[in-house]
């Protein structure tokens, strides 16, 4: 019966009853997801393999040779089922490896959309000959059909959306009831994913004019972003490095130009079968920035060696080291197609792309291995930095092993607490200690010499004299961003308050900002000591702040007044009430 009905139609049921599978497999794991490591590991692994096949199958069906498309629709699915099954078996202590978790799922799409134009190629042809301009098509027209896939499922589940709670409006609540049930989720969204993606490639033409739309755009970017890439490039031998390594965001900045530089070149030249898309000068100013891809590589790699050396490797910098690894190698493949023309237009261009693909793929599998594994590299960095006397023990972010490196970070605590013959392994076995009760990274993160100090702090009325401990404890409690902007401003004024009962003043910190800012509360407990109230906004969320300059005269003139309310809050278990006009 299958066999005969048109091959549209038959694509969709296919690609529905994939789906259904799919959905069932997703179903399974949501009602008996297990609660032990290995059990779970193994279930994760599957959702991920059998969401790689349904992917694969979406887009590399032929309505032919089942048995290779089962075969190597199989095949990536399974490498990465294997690495989420060993990611997820690092998760023994709770969530503190959850970091984990968002880059496998990132790498596992990323690798997967690499390698699927290659896949679908042999799919549809049998042979080991990838033809180049059959590769880019399909890179870019993956997204379009996926895209487009997501949309209708999406539109689908806003229409049952609307359905059920118009059925609410008259008190029938069968079809919401029906409609988030766990099983009609999963097999609503899954089935119907699957049918859009196979409308979507019926729409062929459609997703060509997408596609030229987008090429249209890119390659109109291009000749600007050169003259950026270039004008910025020349500026720096009168300006110096100095004010690169001053920002801290010096590397971020300069590897979003490296991609959206590698990005809107691909885009303009596209397959390169077509020959130069610009006139002879714009062409050279576009081959100029591409060949300075290797120089802002090299500048962000010794911003990175830097930090590097001053604090030792973390996460993101051991990301930002593999990245600007990849640009680097990159930017000297394009700058070799520049100077070697041949009669085809950047051929060389072509293999870069291709062995750059499998090397993202080969490096997206390995940061989830020992081999390349970010939390411990890092952890092992900073271990080294302070068994090696390279950070003094009282400086040293013991939080960052605590809470942001997993069970590695835990482990390496453990072995920093073990040091016998460090100068300062009191010290050492204190702050370890201490950072093992905090509750929060915040609670122990250490901060950097540079920022806010006691004098940035500066009272509204000139002869008010604000406590020391105040003043101390404030700076503790600050945000790195807040911090930097009162240091940066200097206009953090504090004034004070009375808030409750006590004849004891409260303290009000205005922090720096035009129309965005924000007031911090500061009290005193029956011991002494000092807490923060909290944050001081207007009670109507519709009010907003005047300008701070604004406020600040208006306090100078007139000052505070609190107001007591006639009627008290009212408390029912958990949750306050207010009475409101």
């Amino acid at each position: 019966m299958l066999a005969s009905l048109p091959e549209k139609m038959k694509t969709r049921l296919v690609f529905a009853a994939v789906g259904l599978v799919q959905a069932f497999v997703y179903y399974l794991a949501y009602e008996f997801w297990p609660d032990t490591i290995t059990p779970r590991a193994l279930t994760v692994a599957a959702l991920f393999f059998v969401t790689g096949i349904a992917l694969t199958n979406h887009l590399a069906w032929t309505g032919k040779d089942i048995k290779r498309l089962v075969f190597i629709a199989s095949g990536m699915p399974l490498v990465f089922a294997l690495v989420v099954f060993w990611v997820w078996l690092q998760l023994p202590t709770g969530d503190v490896d959850d970091v984990r978790i968002p880059t496998s799922i990132f790498s596992a799409i990323l690798s997967l959309y690499i390698v699927l134009p290659g896949i679908q190629v042999f799919q549809e042809t049998g042979s080991r000959f990838f033809p180049y301009p059959e590769l880019f098509r399909r890179f870019w027209g993956n997204l379009f059909i996926v895209a487009t896939g997501a949309f209708v499922m999406w539109s689908f589940w806003a229409i049952l959306l609307l359905w059920s709670e118009l059925f609410k409006l008259i008190d029938v609540t069968l079809f919401d009831e029906v409609f988030t049930h766990a099983a009609f989720v999963c097999m609503g969204l899954s089935v119907v994913f699957g049918y859009g993606v196979a409308l979507s490639r019926e729409w062929e033409k459609l997703t060509a004019t997408i596609q030229s739309t987008l090429f249209a755009v890119l390659k109109a970017l291009m000749p600007l972003l050169a003259v950026i890439a270039l004008l910025f490039l020349v500026s720096l031998p009168f300006a110096g490095l100095q004010p690169l390594w001053d920002t801290r965001h010096a590397s971020a900045t300069l590897l979003a130009l490296i991609v959206l530089t590698v990005l809107l070149f691909n885009g303009a030249y596209q397959d390169g079968t077509d020959g130069p898309p610009f006139s002879r000068w714009i062409r050279h100013l576009v081959e100029a920035a591409v060949v300075v891809i290797p120089v802002y590589a090299a500048i962000t790699f010794y911003a990175l060696y830097l930090r590097i050396g001053q604090y030792g490797l973390t996460v993101g910098r051991f990301y930002g080291v593999l990245f600007t690894l990849g640009g680097m190698l990159c930017g000297l493949g394009y700058a070799v197609s520049v100077f070697r023309k041949r009669q085809q237009w950047m051929e060389t261009a072509r293999f870069v792309n291709i062995g750059m693909g499998l090397v993202v793929v080969a490096c997206a599998v390995l940061v989830h291995t020992p081999v390349l594994d970010p939390l411990r590299w890092s952890a092992r960095s900073q271990f080294n930095r302070l068994a090696n006397s390279e950070v003094d023990a009282a400086e040293f972010d013991y939080g960052y092993l605590r809470f942001q490196l997993g069970h590695v970070g835990l482990e390496t605590l453990a072995e920093l607490e073990e040091l016998t013959d460090h100068p300062q392994v009191s010290i050492i076995r204190d702050r370890i200690r201490a950072t093992r009760d905090a509750d929060s990274y915040a609670d122990v993160r250490p901060r950097p010499e540079s920022l806010v100090s006691a004098s940035d702090i500066l009272p509204l009325d000139d002869s008010v004299t604000l406590p020391d401990s105040l003043v101390t404890f404030v700076l503790t409690r600050l945000t790195q961003f807040q911090a930097d902007e009162c240091e940066s401003n200097g206009d953090c004024t504090m004034f004070t308050a009375n808030f409750d009962s006590d004849s004891d003043p409260e303290y009000v910190l205005v922090l720096s900002g035009d129309q965005r800012y924000q007031m911090l509360a500061f009290d005193r407990d029956e011991n002494g000591s000092w807490f923060q109230v909290g944050h001081l906004r207007p009670f109507d969320n519709e009010v907003r702040l005047p300008l701070r300059a604004e406020l600040l005269d208006t306090l100078r003139l007139i000052g505070p007044t609190s107001e007591v309310q006639q009627y008290r809050d009212l408390v029912i278990g958990g949750l306050k009430l207010r009475v409101m006009p």
